[in-house]
């Protein structure tokens, strides 16, 4: 007997962004002049990963993202390590708060502006709350983060960087699983090139860049700009690449994840249809919880996972984490997924998993304006 797939779609609103209008990046203000951005790390009270992997490690990790950006001229240099944690003394510091986080409830990282001049800004690192594991967790996983992908979210606060409703850019305005924002989108290269443009190109066509990658022009710059799943294409709590991901809202963005098992396993990606229209092969049906509309696969049967447009295995397209915890239900718990009226197809099995479950805190909301 056919039933309507198991529907991911995530969706706790973080912003109040207005439909249709294009994803770009912003800035905020901020400017380093000249380079290298000086720093300090305080050791104490962060987590030493399994790996060995020590935050003067992984804080190298992240500013190497921006620094490698072939277009922009960023760097940063460590000046040592410190005692200190967020006062106005004259340096800028990186440091772990492992008891009694004072920022945000649940929040990842938080850039602290000290008024004055000169410019000076410390990073706190919630090492309290959250775990923090290379790669970061799965959708699930609502207190894990990849801290390489928190530090490149929060020092693209640093070089000027505010949020962007890019689904996969570093400078999302709200955390992602699976490590994603851990590398720079497009989006990310267009800003750090347009606040600190080297002279150079990126790329001037598709062979100029990486596999899976486009050269695309976005706000006046040429980047390498990764291409992602198109409908039908393989998804899975572990492996989520759909292009124009919605993550934490119906806005500014195209496709869910349609899970087609209840412990989340498979799936596909699946458009939007807000006016009703679906691309071949694809019928709208309407969701009653969440409201939204979304393309079915017509001949997704109960347990297939749709037309496998992906192997499943390199979900690793970044995160990086941030603010309050939403929180996801179980699947094996009441509630996580259950049958329920008000959608074609009879017993329609509806999970609603809210695959972000921290917002970001950060620059653009309290600490940087």
């Amino acid at each position: 007997m056919r039933r309507a797939p198991c529907a991911a779609a995530a969706l706790a609103v973080l912003l109040a962004l207005g439909a249709g209008e294009a994803p770009a990046f912003e800035v905020n203000g901020r400017r380093w002049e000249p380079m290298p951005v000086l720093y300090f790390v305080n050791p104490a009270g962060c987590p030493v990963l399994p790996s060995g992997e020590t935050i003067l490690e992984l804080a190298a990790r992240a500013m190497q993202a921006w620094s490698d950006a072939p277009c922009a001229a960023v760097s940063f240099r460590l000046e040592g390590e410190t005692g200190a944690t967020w006062a106005r003394d004259g340096q800028n510091t990186i440091f772990c708060v492992d008891r009694d986080w004072q920022f945000s409830p649940g929040a990842a990282g938080a850039s602290l502006w000290l008024p004055g001049e000169p410019q000076e800004v410390d990073l706190a690192l919630n090492a309290a709350d959250l775990e923090w594991r290379l790669g970061g967790g799965d959708a699930f996983e609502s207190t894990v983060v990849d801290p390489v992908a928190v530090l490149v979210h929060e020092l693209g606060h640093w070089l000027g960087l505010s949020h962007t409703p890019d689904p996969y850019a570093s400078m999302y305005y709200a955390s992602l699983p699976l490590g994603l924002g851990a590398t720079l989108a497009g989006d990310d290269l267009a800003g750090i090139c347009t606040l600190y443009p080297n002279g150079a190109e990126m790329c001037r066509t598709d062979d100029d860049c990486p596999p899976d990658h486009a050269c695309a022009e976005l706000q006046g710059v040429r980047v390498c700009d990764e291409l992602h799943d198109p409908p039908g294409s393989f998804c899975s709590r572990d492996h989520l690449d759909c292009d124009g991901m919605c993550w934490v809202s119906f806005f500014e963005c195209r496709q869910v994840c349609l899970f087609t098992r209840v412990d989340y396993s498979a799936g596909y990606c699946a458009p939007l249809c807000p006016e009703g229209a679906c691309p071949v092969g694809f019928h709208c049906e309407h969701v009653a919880q969440p409201e939204v509309d979304v393309c079915f696969l017509d001949e997704a049967e109960d347990g297939e996972d749709g037309e496998d447009g992906g192997d499943g295995e390199d979900g690793e397209d970044g995160e990086d984490g941030e603010d309050d915890g939403a929180g996801v239900e179980d699947p094996a718990e009441p509630g996580g997924c259950g049958c329920g009226t008000g959608a074609p197809g009879g017993g329609t099995c509806l999970a609603v998993g809210l695959l972000l479950a921290r917002r970001r805190q950060g620059a653009g909301r309290r600490w940087s304006s």
